[in-house]
């Protein structure tokens, strides 16, 4: 522990110390690593350097310093430079123009909206959506109280008034037709009448309201004290 704490002070000693070098290979990389991205990659680049080469880290001696900065520069800005000399950066503003403004090739090489990755999944997804077709009112129970619920927008007190049942009985109907829809196999839609136009209606005329009436005590009649 007390090794991890040497390495950690002598690593802040050596960001102080090098401080101008880690700012200037920032600058070179355009913007690419912040100067607070350059001192995380030297603290990488150290344990890289220690498992593959051996290299114990040794931020207070100078040739151990001198070694990190040059190999930051070279993995950051050398390499970088390297590799994309010719290439343009397509999200660098263009030379002489304001570092918001956004380069004129991304507008010449955006696909067109239909070959777009996620209007193509978005237009699939919409496909696959309308394939599915739901079960029609007649066909079961659990797609008569579906179609009903859609209907009244998912108020059950509104199905139940418009089955004339309590809303009690009408979530009890609800939970059986649910637990069948659950265990019963799927039938053959041959099975059942293609008629459209066919809803779920009340089986009765009217239902009867018990209005519950509160305890009433005739004081009108003469008592006897």
């Amino acid at each position: 522990m007390a090794a991890g704490r040497d390495v950690d002070v002598m690593f802040e000693k050596f960001v102080s110390g090098c401080r101008a070098a880690l700012r200037r290979i920032s600058a070179h990389t355009r913007g690419e690593h912040s100067v607070s991205d350059v001192e995380g990659e030297a603290w990488l680049l150290a344990e890289e350097l220690r498992l593959e080469k051996g290299l114990t880290p040794e931020f207070g001696c100078r040739d151990y310093q001198e070694k990190i900065i040059s190999f930051l520069y070279q993995k950051l800005v050398r390499y970088s430079e390297v590799n994309v000399r010719h290439a343009v950066r397509l999200d660098h503003a263009p030379a002489g123009a304001p570092d918001d403004a956004v380069n004129p090739l991304l507008t010449k090489l955006a696909a067109d909206e239909r070959l777009e990755p996620l209007a193509i999944l978005i237009e699939r997804e919409e496909a696959a959506a309308d394939r599915e077709v739901e079960p029609a009112a007649y066909e079961s129970p659990a797609a008569a109280y579906l179609q009903l619920l859609r209907r009244f927008d998912n108020k059950m007190l509104d199905v139940a008034t418009h089955l004339l049942i309590s809303r009690s009985w009408c979530y009890r109907r609800f939970n059986q037709a649910l637990n069948l829809a659950k265990l019963q196999r799927p039938l053959a839609k041959e099975a059942f009448s293609t008629a459209e136009g066919l809803e779920p209606s009340p089986w009765r005329k009217f239902r009867a309201l018990h209005v519950r009436r509160q305890l009433e005590l005739d004081i009108d009649t003469p008592m006897l004290i």
